[in-house]
């Protein structure tokens, strides 16, 4: 048995006035009304209803193409891991994607700007916001056009820069708040003066890029920037600042000099060697070829200190704002006493959370941490799995098909 539901999508400044969409919802479906508009779990919908309501308002220059789109997306969604003929139905559907994909007006943007105005629209609470890197490959020397250098030599391919929305408490899954495609250039640039560095844009900026598509939270929403060590950069600590937003970003190293609170400069690691211990807890460290599972003593320690604009190669951003210093809180997890053979773990972040108790400390930021930037103990493999199977379950199907996307795109080129 099925149920139909008016669904109201849209907001008036992104894809026009408020729509409404009929969606039909087999018996069993769960679904929560929330202030007058019909909120859909993702987890309880199926591909037919879920490619309708995020790829339905998409403006594709035709009607015809966006019902395509619908249609290919279903598809995808019920067979993620095939390719594009065993997907589709039959020869013509195939061959219906692929000329939908040559379409001018058929872009990454256009396709997914619908999916990321859904994301932000969030309801009151504190949301994390994971942003890292993926590399997508075409092996060695690939002679398609439109692809750049990646990390390994010769080969070929593109970047794709992803914020993903995830609700703290309970670590749900709302979406992509934005994306960023983009290529290096096949011959390296060349060298240019320090000074003269923030004249031209690098490829660091791309996390502050993304920070700023995500946007500033409306009122009664917290958003934290989540960050590796990609992120110790301190034009992303200003993007933050800039719109609002906390961050727990990770530490890359500990020679970065700050401004202590009485006003003394010292680098990181001297730093934290002088701060008081806050506390110390145990964590399950996993096994792995080079030490034995035990159970370790993490000393947490705090403190406070001001990150400092750097002298030379600030970029644009930093140096139009005029933003000279961020104040920060550092968290040092470290472990104490190591057995003989094994490496103490230790990892430092920069937050701009309250660290006003140890136990609050401890598990607001272990909590974050543990989605990206923790090393592997046993805990950390917990969340990492639960998180990973939320993904694949709520939104795999929407990354696998913005990245299907733009992989056709070049290979029709």
């Amino acid at each position: 048995m099925q149920f139909g539901f008016d669904v109201q999508i849209g907001t008036n400044n992104a894809i026009g006035p408020r729509a409404t969409k009929r969606v039909y919802l087999h018996e069993g479906d769960l679904y929560l009304l929330m202030e007058g508009v019909l909120m859909l779990s993702l987890r309880e919908l199926e591909p037919a209803v879920w490619s309708e309501l995020q790829f339905w308002a998409c403006e594709l220059g035709d009607k015809r193409r966006t019902d395509r789109l619908v249609k290919y997306a279903r598809q995808m969604a019920e067979k993620r891991d095939a390719s594009t003929p065993c997907q589709t139905e039959s020869w013509a559907d195939c061959k219906a994607a692929n000329n939908m994909f040559k379409q001018s007006e058929v872009t990454f943007k256009s396709v997914m700007e619908v999916h990321y105005q859904r994301t932000r629209e969030l309801d009151r609470g504190t949301y994390l916001v994971l942003s890292d890197l993926t590399e997508l490959t075409y092996g060695y020397k690939s002679q398609r056009k439109g692809l750049g250098r990646l990390t390994a030599k010769h080969h070929r391919g593109f970047f794709l820069h992803s914020a993903l929305v995830v609700r703290a408490g309970d670590s749900e899954v709302i979406g992509l708040g934005a994306q960023e495609l983009f290529t290096r250039s096949l011959q390296k640039q060349k060298r240019v003066h320090r000074v003269n560095g923030w004249k031209r844009s690098n490829e660091a900026e791309v996390w502050g890029r993304v920070i700023d598509a995500v946007g500033s939270p409306e009122d009664g929403v917290h958003m934290i920037q989540v960050g590796d060590r990609g992120a110790d950069n301190f034009d992303v600590f200003a993007h933050a600042v800039y719109q609002h937003t906390g961050w727990v970003i990770r530490a890359a190293q500990l020679t970065r000099k700050l401004r202590q609170t009485d006003g003394t400069i010292a680098k990181l690691g001297e730093l934290l060697d002088v701060s008081p211990l806050f506390g110390s807890y145990q964590v399950h460290i996993a096994a792995d070829r080079k030490q034995k599972a035990r159970w370790a003593t993490e000393d947490v320690r705090v403190t406070k200190a001001t990150l400092l604009r750097p002298r030379e190669c600030s970029t644009a951003f930093v140096m139009d704002h005029e933003i000279r210093e961020i104040e920060t809180n550092v968290v040092e997890v470290r472990e104490a006493e190591p057995p003989r053979g094994c490496t103490a773990v230790r990892w430092v972040l920069y937050t701009s959370e309250p660290a006003t108790t140890f136990k609050s400390t401890v598990f607001s930021n272990h909590s974050i941490a543990c989605c990206m930037v923790l090393p592997a103990t046993s805990d950390t493999y917990v969340c990492r799995r639960r998180l990973a199977t939320s993904i694949s379950a709520e939104l795999g199907y929407g990354v696998a098909l913005c990245q299907r996307l733009e992989l056709l795109k070049l290979t029709s080129s």
